[in-house]
C-alpha cells in the first residue's frame, strides 16, 4: 500500500508527538531554534549600536560648565546643590512659626 514504518516522535506544527514521559531530547529541537533566534537578535542590535556609536562621538562636559550662563559658553542649567540648597531654605521658612 505504499506505508512505511516509522518512529513515534515526530513534528506536527513545530511541536514534538512523542509517547510516554517528556524527556529533553524532546525539546532540544525548540531549544535550538530559539537559541538561534536570540543569537540572531543579539547580532542585529550589536550591529545597530556599533553603527550608531561610529556614526556619533560622545563629548563629556564637566557639570560646573554646564551651569555656567549661556554667554558664557555654559548651557545655562541651574546647579543642583543651589536647587537643593533653595528647596532647603523653602522648608525651614515653612516651618517657622
Amino acid at each position: 500500500m505504499g506505508f512505511c514504518i516509522g518512529h513515534l516522535l515526530f513534528l506536527y506544527l513545530g511541536a514534538p508527538i512523542f509517547k510516554g514521559r517528556p524527556k529533553p531530547i524532546h525539546f532540544q529541537h525548540i531549544a535550538n531554534i530559539i537559541n538561534l533566534k536570540l543569537a540572531n537578535c543579539k547580532a542585529s542590535i550589536l550591529s545597530i549600536v556599533e553603527r550608531d556609536t561610529n556614526r556619533r562621538k560622545l563629548v563629556t562636559i564637566a557639570w560646573n560648565k554646564c551651569c555656567q550662563p549661556l554667554e558664557a559658553g555654559g548651557l545655562g542649567l541651574r546647579s543642583l546643590t543651589s536647587i537643593n540648597e533653595a528647596a532647603n531654605l523653602q522648608v525651614l521658612d515653612d516651618a517657622k512659626f
